[in-house]
């Protein structure tokens, strides 16, 4: 039991835990997307994404047809798509560069208040993953995942962080 600013809230016990992880995943997802916005040419990479995609659209359409003229098109400018793959890629990996150090200490902090292996959240059903199924007992990392999972979109949206 670790009370938070001698008030009593206990962030081992749910509800305060389950409240508490999903406001800290909504504020992680808040910073992760202000920082690409601020961080990256998100017109840019945006014209860029738009670009690649429609020669993949493109490509994969000649490839279906067999159009073997369109293929030959569309390999001289592979190269060129490629750069630009790369440098989409760095412009979306510069803010996760930053803020990976911050990241990883607050899942100190958080494993240091709630605890690693501590319920926080019980859910009605099971979900299967494929390799693994998460139980109806949620820990702090399936938690954190599901909620960060949940919010990222909608912050990404209100931040105007999203691709498309």
């Amino acid at each position: 039991m670790i009370p938070i600013f001698d008030i009593g809230l206990n962030l081992s016990t749910m509800p305060a835990s389950t409240i508490f992880i999903a406001l800290i995943a909504i504020g992680a997802d808040i910073v992760a997307s202000l920082s690409r916005v601020k961080l990256s040419d998100m017109d840019m990479i945006r014209r860029i994404n738009r670009e690649v995609k429609q020669w993949n659209r493109e490509y994969m359409k000649a490839v279906k047809e067999n159009d073997q003229a369109k293929l030959a098109k569309l390999k001289r400018k592979e190269k060129r798509i490629k750069q630009l793959q790369a440098k989409l890629s760095y412009e979306m990996f510069k803010p996760t560069l930053i803020f990976m150090l911050p990241f990883l200490l607050l899942w100190y902090v958080l494993i240091y208040l709630v605890g690693g292996e501590t319920v926080v959240a019980v859910m009605p059903i099971q979900i299967p993953l494929g390799f693994i199924t998460v139980g109806k007992e949620l820990q702090l990392f399936w938690w954190y995942l599901i909620s960060s999972f949940a919010f990222s979109t909608l912050v990404m949206k209100l931040f105007h962080a999203e691709l498309e």
